[in-house]
């Protein structure tokens, strides 16, 4: 986030993984997770503790809304219905 001006209202992830991870308010809430500074670096982060076995899709904010969603190239996109989220697969030794 180097070349990013940082809103007041911060950094935030959200997607479909949010129940899973325990928060209230439902998935793909922006206002729900916000992203920590590492010092005055441009990384920002958070720690979550998600089920595994499963993809799932996540969107970065700059606001408490979709109003200043990130831009995903097209080759880290979800890539199906026009969906330009990002997405992982959690995978884990232990259940």
């Amino acid at each position: 986030m180097n070349n990013d001006s940082i809103s007041g209202n911060g950094v935030h992830v959200t997607g479909d993984f949010q129940i899973a991870a325990g928060f209230a308010g439902g998935n793909w809430n922006p206002a729900t997770i916000r992203l920590t500074q590492i010092g005055t670096s441009g990384i920002f982060h958070v720690i979550l503790n998600i089920p595994s076995k499963r993809s799932m899709n996540i969107n970065m904010s700059m606001e408490i809304s979709f109003y200043e969603s990130e831009y995903v190239p097209e080759e880290s996109r979800v890539g199906y219905l026009f969906n330009d989220n990002r997405w992982f697969y959690l995978d884990s030794l232990s259940q």
